[in-house]
Protein backbone atom coordinates (compact mmCIF):
# COMPACT_ATOMS: atom_id res chain seq x y z
CA UNK A 1 0.00 0.00 0.00
CA UNK A 2 2.30 2.72 -1.64
CA UNK A 3 0.21 5.03 -2.56
CA UNK A 4 -2.70 7.57 -0.17
CA UNK A 5 -6.21 8.80 -1.15
CA UNK A 6 -5.76 12.57 -1.93
CA UNK A 7 -8.61 13.06 0.12
CA UNK A 8 -8.89 11.17 3.27
CA UNK A 9 -4.78 9.82 3.17
CA UNK A 10 -6.11 6.04 3.40
CA UNK A 11 -3.96 3.53 1.86
CA UNK A 12 -4.08 2.03 -0.86
CA UNK A 13 -2.36 -0.37 -3.68
CA UNK A 14 -1.65 1.48 -7.05
CA UNK A 15 -3.98 -0.67 -9.11
CA UNK A 16 -7.04 -0.14 -7.00
CA UNK A 17 -7.30 3.23 -8.55
CA UNK A 18 -10.27 4.04 -10.89
CA UNK A 19 -9.99 2.67 -14.04
CA UNK A 20 -8.24 5.72 -16.33
CA UNK A 21 -7.05 7.52 -13.49
CA UNK A 22 -3.71 8.62 -13.63
CA UNK A 23 -0.57 7.36 -11.53
CA UNK A 24 0.61 10.66 -10.68
CA UNK A 25 -2.87 11.91 -9.48
CA UNK A 26 -5.00 8.35 -8.59
CA UNK A 27 -8.35 8.78 -7.72
CA UNK A 28 -9.88 6.41 -5.18
CA UNK A 29 -13.55 5.39 -4.32
CA UNK A 30 -13.70 2.60 -1.64
CA UNK A 31 -12.69 4.48 1.07
CA UNK A 32 -14.33 7.89 0.79
CA UNK A 33 -16.51 8.39 -2.91
CA UNK A 34 -13.66 10.81 -3.74
CA UNK A 35 -14.45 13.06 -0.81
CA UNK A 36 -18.10 12.54 -0.70
CA UNK A 37 -17.77 10.87 2.73
CA UNK A 38 -15.55 11.46 5.77
CA UNK A 39 -14.66 8.53 7.24
CA UNK A 40 -14.61 8.26 11.28
CA UNK A 41 -11.02 8.22 13.09
CA UNK A 42 -10.20 5.21 14.88
CA UNK A 43 -10.28 5.69 18.42
CA UNK A 44 -7.23 4.84 20.68
CA UNK A 45 -7.23 0.71 21.20
CA UNK A 46 -7.74 -0.08 24.63
CA UNK A 47 -4.26 -0.55 27.01
CA UNK A 48 -4.36 -3.83 27.02
CA UNK A 49 -4.08 -3.81 23.33
CA UNK A 50 -2.03 -0.86 23.12
CA UNK A 51 0.65 -3.06 25.07
CA UNK A 52 0.48 -6.04 23.15
CA UNK A 53 1.69 -4.21 19.79
CA UNK A 54 4.15 -2.11 21.82
CA UNK A 55 5.67 -4.64 23.99
CA UNK A 56 9.42 -5.29 23.79
CA UNK A 57 9.82 -8.71 24.65
CA UNK A 58 9.56 -10.48 20.91
CA UNK A 59 8.42 -14.24 22.54
CA UNK A 60 5.47 -12.75 24.15
CA UNK A 61 4.42 -10.83 21.71
CA UNK A 62 4.80 -13.57 19.26
CA UNK A 63 2.88 -15.56 21.28
CA UNK A 64 -0.42 -13.39 22.10
CA UNK A 65 -0.52 -11.63 18.36
CA UNK A 66 -0.86 -15.23 16.38
CA UNK A 67 -4.53 -14.24 16.99
CA UNK A 68 -4.54 -11.23 15.17
CA UNK A 69 -5.67 -12.26 11.92
CA UNK A 70 -8.86 -13.89 13.22
CA UNK A 71 -9.92 -10.80 16.18
CA UNK A 72 -8.69 -8.35 13.12
CA UNK A 73 -12.39 -9.06 11.13
CA UNK A 74 -13.96 -9.57 13.41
Amino acid sequence: MTTKCRHCDTRHWPVERIMGGAMKLPRFTPCCKEGDVVPKRFEEPPEYLQYLFSCADILQRHSETIYVRQYNPA
